[in-house]
């Protein structure tokens, strides 16, 4: 379970409902927007930790409404769109967005990458070494961590 916020921004009532029936019994907390002017204000009022954007809505864009995000802010966007063609792909990854989603796409693929852009977004911390007075020392299993093992 989580507790992370997402903003669900698209133009398709049933698209967000069924999306935040699914993520919210991952126990995510989710913030809902229309439009990419509703997903501009939403951004401002509830820092979202990562973003599930649309492409194709009226008024501003996905697209636009991604560029404007990442203008000010370095939250995951994941796009979600029905279009499939490389260059699609392309101008919103060049936009900012950090994937890109295909509909119909699995809500188990969805819960996968909305998990890793958390991880990359908010990383958990983890002990890597320790100090005293007159050294330092790895922690335990650094070794495994970096990929030296075997060394000693």
């Amino acid at each position: 379970m989580s507790s992370a916020k997402i903003l669900i921004v698209d133009d398709a009532q049933q698209v967000r409902r069924v999306l935040r029936t699914a993520l919210s019994a991952e126990g995510y907390t989710i913030f809902e927007a229309g439009t990419g002017e509703e997903a501009l204000e939403s951004v401002r009022q509830s820092a979202p930790d990562a973003i599930l954007l649309d492409v194709n809505m009226p008024g501003i864009g996905g697209l636009e409404t991604c560029r404007e995000i990442r203008r000010t802010m370095d939250i995951p966007i994941l796009m979600l769109t029905v279009r499939n063609a490389e260059r699609d792909k392309v101008m919103a990854l060049d936009a900012g967005a950090d994937d890109y989603v295909v509909k119909p796409f699995s809500m188990a693929e969805l819960l996968a990458r909305i998990r890793a852009a958390l991880r990359r977004r908010l990383p958990q911390e983890k002990v890597t070494s320790f100090s005293t007075k007159d050294f330092a020392k790895p922690a335990p299993g650094w070794e495994r961590y970096l990929g030296y093992a075997g060394l000693n």
